[in-house]
């Protein structure tokens, strides 16, 4: 299989009249955590990596921030609104979500946990003071990003969402051939 690495990324805080912009990523490949101060070179080391990248909730938020550097005349795939999976040079974005449906928090081992940080700390007017903390917390929701996905992928395979994981395990268990569902079946039973 190919490599794992989580990623993640940390913005202006969610205020009225702010953009939520970008200003540090970070990524953690089960050795090794890369961090990279400008969406461009993140980018730039990212899709030289033949490699599973995983961003939580990525679909909803860290992804969008990659939009102009998907790959062209490749297939984006969106499940319910979220960009599930999409291909950025050699690297394969997934998000996390679509096979870890919980916080990230919820997602900690006991002894790799995600930490907390005042998020006005990640002010504009002064982040740059708080700079060695906001990159340890960033770092730190990649590892245990990272621990949990290992996890998932050693316990059931490279799915890309928990149902089809599910379903594998379901034909395993009852040794059974996957059924093949049409589309006016899986309308009948989607609900």
């Amino acid at each position: 299989m190919k490599r794992l690495i989580t990623f993640d990324c940390e913005t202006d805080p969610f205020s009225f009249g702010v953009i939520p912009e970008p200003f540090l990523w970070c990524a953690y490949d089960g050795d090794k955590y890369y961090s990279f101060r400008e969406t461009y070179h993140f980018v730039e080391w990212l899709k030289n990596q033949d490699c599973y990248a995983y961003a939580h909730n990525g679909g909803k938020f860290d992804i969008h921030y990659l939009k102009k550097w998907f790959n062209k005349n490749k297939k984006i795939t969106v499940i319910n609104g979220r960009i599930t999976e999409v291909k950025i040079g050699k690297a394969t974005c997934r998000d996390s979500i679509a096979i870890l449906p919980t916080s990230l928090k919820n997602l900690g081992t006991g002894n790799i946990n995600k930490i907390d940080i005042e998020m006005d700390k990640l002010s504009y007017h002064c982040r740059e003071a708080y700079m060695e903390e906001i990159t340890i917390y960033c770092k730190m929701d990649c590892k245990v990003l990272y621990e949990a996905v290992q996890a998932f992928l050693d316990d059931y395979g490279n799915y890309l969402t928990i149902g089809s994981a599910a379903l594998n395990q379901l034909c395993t268990i009852c040794n059974i051939k996957k059924p093949k569902i049409d589309t006016i079946e899986d309308s009948l039973y989607r609900p």
